[in-house]
């Protein structure tokens, strides 16, 4: 009978190679293995997170430009009504207002003096 040799209970095997259990490449070293990932698989991982970020980016862009453009809009309508119900409004005085730029349209609305006729 052979004589074996009793393996302590707090005994930790360690690894001669470390595996990749996705390409199934071998590493002698856990840090080379976490490296090999990171660069060959996780790549992936990265670009598509940088991807949906750009997407989300544009995304923002055109709710910004859409609210914007909604802005302007109300500001058109609420002169034409104005201008409809014979009020005398100068293009100056919106100008005055709100400027010659018309993004400038976070400005509060004109205001008219209904007894000036």
């Amino acid at each position: 009978m052979e004589d074996q040799i009793p393996i302590p209970n707090n005994y930790i095997e360690i690894p001669l190679a470390f595996k990749c259990e996705k390409c199934d490449k071998v590493y002698k070293r856990k840090s080379s293995l976490a490296r090999h990932t990171t660069t060959k698989h996780e790549q992936n991982k990265v670009l598509k997170l940088k991807l949906k970020n750009e997407f989300l980016e544009l995304k923002i862009n055109l709710y910004v430009d859409q609210i914007k453009f909604l802005k302007r809009l109300i500001l058109v309508q609420e002169l034409t009504i104005r201008t409809s119900e014979r009020h005398p409004i100068r293009l100056s005085d919106y100008i005055s207002m709100y400027g010659p730029n018309p993004n400038n349209v976070d400005q509060p609305t004109l205001s008219i003096n209904p007894d000036h006729h």
